[in-house]
């Protein structure tokens, strides 16, 4: 037998892609505030990582992050569910101005 055959399309979708989303509230997430709303709003970006006490940029590598609702969470917590889902920037702003 030989090596599955994966098509390019099938393989995109696992690739993160830095931009603004919507998705679903993540089962991980069951009673944390997130339950009141059908919709949270991502974004996702490929930056150096901030240091998590002050919010400057740390010197590594840059990698890919996601925000989910305003809050910093690992890639894998949105991505590829929220690929599903593109927004305008304005939209994921209305999204969170909307939670607040």
């Amino acid at each position: 037998m030989g090596e599955p055959s994966w098509s390019s399309e099938a393989w995109e979708q696992f690739r993160p892609v830095a931009g603004w989303y919507r998705m679903r509230r993540p089962p991980a997430f069951a009673g944390e505030h997130w339950t009141r709303r059908p919709w949270l709003a991502v974004l996702v970006h490929y930056s150096a990582p901030l240091d998590p006490d002050t919010g400057e940029v740390l010197d590594r590598a840059p990698r890919w992050q996601a925000v989910l609702d305003g809050r910093d969470v690992d890639i894998s917590t949105v991505w590829p569910w929220a690929a599903r889902n593109p927004v305008s920037e304005a939209e994921y702003e209305e999204m969170l101005r909307n939670d607040r």
